[in-house]
């Protein structure tokens, strides 16, 4: 018998979050087509279990085709999975990835070009860029409400001290007066006897 050099086609066949299929004719749902038409996926950051489901085209024995897979962004190199059709992916951060799944037809002939799907979770509110942004510019807002308020009790102070200084300067400069007419006073008095 001769091997088979036929290269079977790749089908991403189901997704599902939290281990529940998703399905695209329901409302509000993740899908707005079937999975295998699907080329894109935007999720909130709470779905971040979600397992892929996938098949080689080739049917003469199923049992032998083999599976590799990768999540770019997340997997380091690929996964071989032997001929376990499904990948799991649990606890994913918010950004965007590329699964790209590759098979095998019965006899080990690869499809190279494999199947590839993007998935986006998106962030919380708190770790979006405008979160970020207002965040800087509140406590930027703060610092330079606390730097006015020290300025503004630094230039009190400094007014305080010059009102001192200034009433300490005529009181002292009144006293010279008083001392030198008073010596003036008396010096005329030493005169006579």
């Amino acid at each position: 018998l001769s091997e088979s050099p036929f290269i079977p086609e790749i089908q991403i066949t189901d997704f599902r979050l939290r281990n529940k299929p998703v399905s695209f004719s329901t409302k509000n749902t993740a899908l707005s087509q079937p999975v295998f038409l699907t080329d894109k996926i935007v999720l909130p950051y709470r779905d971040n279990m979600i397992s892929f489901e996938f098949a080689a085209m080739d049917f003469t024995a199923p049992e032998k085709n083999d599976y590799r897979y990768r999540l770019e962004g997340f997997d380091a190199d690929w996964v071989q999975s032997g001929n376990n059709h499904v990948a799991t992916y649990t606890n994913l951060d918010p950004g965007t990835y590329t699964f790209t799944v590759l098979g095998t037809n019965n006899d080990g002939v690869w499809n190279e070009k494999g199947k590839s799907l993007q998935l986006i979770i998106l962030p919380p509110w708190y770790m979006t860029w405008w979160f970020r942004t207002l965040l800087v510019l509140a406590v930027a807002g703060i610092l330079y409400a606390v730097y006015r308020y020290r300025l503004q009790q630094a230039l009190k102070l400094q007014a305080v001290r010059n009102r001192i200084a200034s009433d300490l300067h005529d009181e002292i400069g009144s006293n010279l007066s008083s001392i030198s007419i008073f010596s003036e006073v008396a010096m005329e008095k030493n005169d006579t006897p």
